[in-house]
């Protein structure tokens, strides 16, 4: 019988010797928080594992092991420079640094050495499995992948997420579009009696990605496992405090300077159905805040505006770069088919993002021409 999607996991993670985790860099909290979570799993299931990310890890310094985040894969290959000494053998062997250069000394014991001995190489990545956190592309991963594609295509991909946007790229792939976060699903690969107990850091960073994923269990997505899910890492032990402090408690100076730029320009329509607001540059450029820190603001309007069924912010960043994140509080929006009105119209789709929300980026335009646009299409999705 053939083994499921879990089960390849499993087992594919008990073969391996080394494992490079990896997650999407977008800033998001889920994925660095699960990253996390399983990278503190392994090491606890004594697996050697290297956790790799390029997001903002300030943000996220309350989680357990955040300390272990690389964010590069340096060292990851060797260089492999190699003598043949079948003709003449090595008598002595030394070596130097000078102005910024390795000089090796080799000494024969009879005859000499020529060019044609040398032979030099990338050696093979030091990893043999790699999992993927929250990636709906490898492109996703950005700069993890760019700069090291090569190592993408020496080891197996697991490809773990929740979106059913995912486009499957890993050899194994568990993609569950029921799941609230992919914090819920690395803590069903971890319910397995034969595993390692979670411990408090791990319960703390898995509980961190679905309070962040679910908006604190108030958004479209949330399902009744990710109540249950909560309830057992509860009672594992995650600290509760320490999460709300780091999610909810810690907001800087800048994000709270763009959001009541945001709230000022706030508009609703459709008798307070659509929550909307309009960002400049001069918005950006006076709060010191960056596009990323949307993520957040629309969870504040969207939780402040009862009636929203959906809500959306459109920036500027900067002159003609158009940035556009949509987010659902009732599960019938039929985002997938906002999404298609929207491209017809130009919008370019990212394919980060969630189950409850879509963003799509436009180079072209004004910020009044493409509020009209957007406000049109979310009036025709609405449900009547």
């Amino acid at each position: 019988m053939e083994l499921t999607p879990r089960e390849q996991i499993k087992k594919i993670i008990k073969q391996s010797k080394e494992i490079l985790l990896v997650a999407e860099t977008k800033d998001n909290m889920d994925n660095i928080a699960s990253l996390l979570g399983l990278h503190l799993f392994l090491d606890k299931f004594g697996k050697k594992n290297t956790a790799v990310s390029c997001d903002n890890q300030k943000t996220k310094d309350f989680l357990p092991g955040v300390s272990d985040l690389r964010t590069d894969l340096k060292g990851a290959k060797d260089f492999i420079i190699s003598l043949d000494i079948s003709r003449t053998k090595v008598d002595q062997f030394k070596y130097n640094i000078k102005d910024n250069k390795l000089n090796i000394h080799i000494t024969p014991r009879n005859g000499y050495f020529q060019a044609h001995d040398v032979e030099m190489k990338k050696g093979k990545s030091k990893f043999d499995l790699i999992i993927a956190l929250g990636a709906a592309s490898l492109e996703n991963l950005g700069e993890i992948y760019s700069q090291n594609a090569e190592i993408f295509y020496e080891a197996p991909i697991v490809n773990i997420d929740y979106r059913a946007s995912n486009e499957k790229f890993g050899e194994i792939n568990l993609i569950e579009t029921a799941a609230s976060s992919v914090a819920e699903i690395i803590y069903s690969l971890f319910a397995d009696p034969e595993a390692p107990k979670i411990d408090q850091d791990i319960a703390t960073c898995l509980l961190a990605g679905i309070i962040h994923a679910t908006n604190s269990f108030q958004g479209a997505s949330t399902t009744p496992s990710a109540f249950t899910v909560a309830a057992k890492l509860v009672e594992a032990g995650a600290d509760r405090e320490k999460i709300i402090c780091g999610l909810y408690r810690t907001q800087s100076l800048s994000h709270l300077r763009l959001w009541g730029r945001t709230l000022a320009r706030l508009k609703t329509g459709l008798r307070q159905r659509i929550a909307w607001s309009l960002i400049s540059p001069l918005d950006f450029e006076k709060s010191k805040s960056k596009i990323s820190d949307l993520d957040e603001i629309i969870n504040a309007v969207k939780n402040n505006i009862a009636k929203a069924e959906i809500v959306f912010l459109l920036a500027e960043e900067k002159p003609a770069s158009f940035y556009l994140k949509i987010k659902r509080a009732r599960k019938n929006i039929d985002l997938d088919g906002l999404a298609k009105m929207l491209i017809e119209k130009n919008f370019q789709a990212e394919k980060s993002g969630s189950n409850e929300a879509i963003a799509f980026i436009k180079k072209q335009g004004s910020l009044a021409e493409l509020e009209k646009d957007a406000l049109e299409a979310v009036k025709k999705i609405l449900p009547a």
